[in-house]
């Protein structure tokens, strides 16, 4: 019951958070102050794979919506998947397209197809090498492509499918 309460909390901050950011967007001309807009990156990844390094075949397929609101210090996701079976967990990573990295955020670690929740700081593993010591440099490195969501399964416990975050 508790992951339901936070999944349906988690979808209706990002409906918020993108309600706010249209109306910031509208009152753009008007003069209004929109530094929360500013503040706040869109951001998506379309899991497969066929994204895997190296690739997996399988069925299975994802998408996550991700709001990073800088002024608030949070990333709000919504993770669905289908066509998966034995999910063990699901993780924000460092890497580039074709390229492996470490584990910088924890979506998931059970066997949920759908997750739902709001990360903040304290979710942040920091990983100094890849230049993400803050909340900050890790919405960066998603803006800029240089992060995955990589779903894991007991068939494929390096990952079974996975999606580069891109700006929506």
């Amino acid at each position: 019951m508790k992951m339901v309460t936070r999944a349906i909390a988690a979808r209706m901050v990002i409906a918020m958070m993108a309600i706010g950011l249209g109306i910031g967007l509208m009152n753009c001309g008007g003069g209004g102050h929109v530094s929360d807009v500013t503040d706040t990156e869109l951001l998506k990844a379309t899991l497969d794979g066929t994204s895997e390094t190296p690739p997996v075949t399988t069925s299975g397929s994802g998408n996550v919506d991700l709001v990073a609101n800088r002024a608030l210090n949070t990333i709000a996701f919504d993770l669905r998947t289908e066509d998966l079976d034995g999910i063990t967990g699901a993780f924000i990573q460092v890497g580039e397209e074709g390229a492996t990295g470490p584990v910088i955020f924890t979506l998931s670690n059970d066997s949920s197809s759908a997750a739902a929740d709001t990360l903040g700081s304290g979710d942040l593993t920091p990983d100094p090498d890849a230049g993400i010591n803050t909340i900050d440099d890790a919405i960066d490195a998603m803006a800029d492509g240089r992060t995955y969501v990589n779903v894991t399964t007991q068939a494929h416990p390096d990952g079974e499918i996975r999606g580069q975050i891109v700006q929506r």
